[in-house]
């Protein structure tokens, strides 16, 4: 499955959609954005998608384990956005309306940071220590400190 960013005026990310492989994987057996963005605009009338990739954060993609990939081929853009940022065309990166936390948000005695995620309903940045669990903490630029929900 591959994601892509539906882009509106100013650049600003206004949807992200999946694509499952069956309509994205071409007859030599590999992605193929331009059967991908045919596909998003037959089926939903807009234009403007971009691919960009769930496992890549900080510039760097991470397996399903959230381990860093041993090949970065699949780190598309710096991190994987969502509704409401803005894509920088020049440098190729998505871009948060608040800077991303300046640490990563870890338990004490685990080694792996929690996943961290834009929340646009309340405009901050939210961490979790699994793709599937619920985030429990937000960063506050203030006190440039994680806070419980």
């Amino acid at each position: 499955m591959a994601h892509y960013a539906k882009i509106g005026l100013n650049n600003r990310v206004i949807a992200v959609n999946p694509v499952d492989n069956d309509i994205i994987i071409n007859a030599d057996k590999r992605e193929d954005d331009d059967l991908a963005v045919r596909h998003l605009i037959t089926t939903t009338g807009w234009p403007f998608w971009i691919k960009c990739s769930y496992n890549t954060k900080a510039g760097k993609h991470y397996t399903a384990e959230r381990e860093e990939s041993d090949t970065q081929e699949k780190a598309l853009r710096k991190n994987y956005p969502s509704i409401g940022w803005t894509y920088d065309e020049d440098k190729c990166i998505w871009i948060a309306p608040v800077d991303e936390p300046s640490e990563n948000y870890r338990e004490s005695g685990n080694d792996t940071p929690y996943m961290i995620n834009w929340n646009e309903t309340n405009q901050r940045w939210q961490a979790s220590d699994n793709y599937n669990a619920a985030e429990d903490k937000y960063w506050n630029p203030d006190t440039t400190a994680w806070v419980d929900i």
